[in-house]
């Protein structure tokens, strides 16, 4: 495919645009100068700074918040403050119909609720942590945290090219290694093809790679090693070993 994989580089302008719509959101919620903690590459928060927690308050009214009035404030503050958390790529690159609300907690004993949204512009998940919004609410409106690292829209192929023998092949025979309980370093060897699960299209993700200056969008295959131990990211088109991922702790 031509131009792949798409490459997003740091870009002085879209920072420049991402910096203002910060200053007019500090300016519209009467918050003081702080500077902003940006997502490389993309510009989006990446946590919102300590000098600003419990100073955004999105409740107009007194009282404590219900869960069903949180979502709603919620939703409102993300449409509201799309430029500054979709990192620019809001006009024309990313629809808020694209971000949903995946999980939602507080409990009636807490004092706060947590809202975890992720993106579904493409027809893969999107995976390496990105493409995911978040926020900590407290029940009596104010904003402790939000964390955006939403991806814009890129081109990318609808299905892996790669033949999977080809990343089969590459599988059998690695070594894997690993502490054990006591410490000592262990090896996990790939022998046969039943430790490697079937690699099919249904376990293609998007998978957006830092890269100093630039972030790669990969298609990639996400295949499980030993029984789900590791995962081992393939570019779907290229073959090229991506990342490596190891599910368990010891």
């Amino acid at each position: 495919m031509k131009n792949y994989p798409p490459i997003l580089e740091a870009n002085p302008i879209r920072q420049q645009a991402a910096e203002k719509a910060w200053q007019l959101f500090l300016k519209e919620y009467n918050l003081p100068e702080v500077e902003p903690d940006f997502e490389p590459i993309l510009y989006t928060p990446r946590e919102l700074p300590k000098d600003l927690a419990d100073r955004v308050v999105l409740n107009s009214t007194d009282g404590i918040l219900d869960g069903v009035k949180a979502k709603e404030i919620l939703q409102n503050f993300t449409v509201n403050l799309r430029t500054v958390l979709y990192g620019g790529f809001y006009d024309n690159l990313l629809n808020i119909e694209d971000i949903i609300l995946d999980s939602f907690d507080g409990g009636v004993c807490g004092s706060f609720y947590r809202a975890f949204y992720k993106q579904t512009s493409y027809p893969f998940s999107i995976s390496n942590n990105y493409g995911k919004l978040s926020f900590i609410l407290g029940k009596d409106g104010k904003l402790l945290t939000m964390r955006s690292n939403l991806i814009p829209l890129v081109d990318l192929p609808a299905q892996g090219s790669i033949e999977p023998e080809i990343l089969i092949e590459q599988l059998i025979g690695r070594e894997f290694t690993y502490s054990g309980l006591s410490g000592d370093e262990q090896i996990y060897k790939v022998t046969r093809l039943e430790d490697i699960e079937e690699i099919e299209d249904k376990n293609l993700v998007v998978y957006p790679k830092l890269d100093d200056d630039k972030l790669i969008f990969h298609l990639a295959y996400m295949v499980g090693v030993g029984n789900g131990k590791w995962t081992v990211y393939f570019d779907g088109i290229t073959g090229e070993e991506i990342d490596i991922t190891q599910n368990f702790s010891k």
